[in-house]
């Protein structure tokens, strides 16, 4: 199963409706239909990765954002996350 938010046959039904309804130009619909494959190809991508990554041990997922870390740091209160995460925990706060 792909991410569990992006469904691609939401971009087709949308492109179909946009057409028949007239309310984007041909070249407005090619381009969401483009923006709907690549959102397509990044999905297969991350899924990819997330099966590639199932079986690692907990110890090397990242907490907050249950990915596999790549640059696992200690924070100040003792937990690992992966220094991507820290910063943007810290730039956010």
């Amino acid at each position: 199963m792909l991410q569990r938010s992006f469904r691609k046959e939401l971009f087709e039904e949308a492109a179909v409706r946009l057409a028949k309804s007239c309310i984007k130009t041909p070249n407005e619909i090619e381009r969401f239909k483009a923006l709907a494959d690549n959102a397509y190809q990044i999905a297969v991508s991350n899924q990819q990765k997330s099966d590639e990554y199932a079986d690692a041990p907990e110890e090397y997922r990242d907490p907050l954002m249950d990915t596999l870390m790549t640059d696992p740091v200690v924070l100040p209160s003792g937990k690992v996350t992966n220094y991507t995460t820290s910063c943007f925990i810290l730039s956010s706060s």
